[in-house]
């Protein structure tokens, strides 16, 4: 972290200062005043210094996420190499911004989940000028289905907690809907976009009807039963599905809701991903 380096940095010269002066140079325990000033500012502020520095000079993902995301990710494969570099820095950035806690499982929450989190952010954020959701810095993760305070009595896969700024998933299906969206649900995609529209809402979002969900099951083959029954909250959010439908059945989707999806590239600020 480059506020670490810097206080390392300060820290030495206010610590070398100081002992000088207790050997008896007296003169040089004045100067020890200003690096520790600066010391002192850089360890209160170092989330502010890191950011400065990282968005000047972005970090990239590993190896290992960069052949994670070239596997299974299809949105991040429809870009060209320019796109896809800063696409991943976008990524790196994102996932620094978030707070990750684990809930029943053992070990710690491998890595392969902190990237599917973020990167679902970014596809929706990523023509944005600040591209990250404030609103939202903690990510809770379960090992599987769960019940909560909002839904006390339903184990269920993802969920959204506007009061305390949370997003909440279930691993297994995190992982599914990442790798296999044409077969499970992509939870952590819907779940950002509500974090997205909640985060702008005065954008003219559209107000797709109930026949809309019929027209989904065409582009996907998920029916609104179907999604329900596999997310476990009967009241599941029409615009965030269709927005999940906007990204991974494209071509589909602009075949069956022309209308929605022009209405969903003006809020995202999108023609399509990217």
């Amino acid at each position: 972290m480059p506020s670490r380096i810097l206080a390392m940095f300060f820290g030495s010269i206010t610590a070398a200062m100081l002992f000088l002066g207790f050997r008896g140079e007296d003169h040089f325990a004045s100067y020890a005043v200003p690096p520790g000033v600066l010391l002192a500012v850089i360890l209160t502020f170092s989330h502010q210094v890191n950011w400065w520095w990282y968005r000047r000079f972005p970090p990239d993902i590993d190896e290992g996420g960069r052949r994670f995301l070239e596997r299974f990710y299809r949105p991040y494969l429809r870009l060209e190499e320019e796109a896809r570099r800063v696409f991943r820095q976008k990524v790196a950035l994102f996932q620094m911004a978030l707070e990750f806690r684990e809930q029943g499982i053992e070990q710690r929450l491998p890595e392969d989940f902190k990237l599917i989190v973020a990167v679902s952010a970014v596809v929706l954020t990523y023509r944005e000028d600040h591209f990250l959701l404030p609103k939202f810095p903690v990510i809770v993760v379960y090992k599987g289905p769960f019940p909560s305070l909002q839904y006390p009595e339903l184990f269920h896969a993802s969920e959204l907690y506007e009061e305390d700024g949370v997003l909440l998933f279930s691993a297994q299906h995190l992982m599914k809907g990442f790798t296999e969206p044409e077969r499970y649900y992509d939870i952590a995609l819907h779940e950002w976009a509500r974090a997205f529209i909640l985060s702008y809402p005065e954008r003219p979002w559209p107000e797709p009807g109930e026949e809309t969900w019929y027209l989904l099951e065409r582009v996907s083959g998920f029916g609104k039963a179907a999604l329900q029954a596999y997310v476990n909250r009967p009241d599941l959010e029409l615009l965030p599905v269709a927005m999940v439908h906007y990204v991974h059945f494209s071509e589909r989707f602009g075949e069956y809701l022309p209308e929605l999806k022009a209405g969903i590239d003006r809020c995202l600020k999108m023609g399509g991903f990217p």
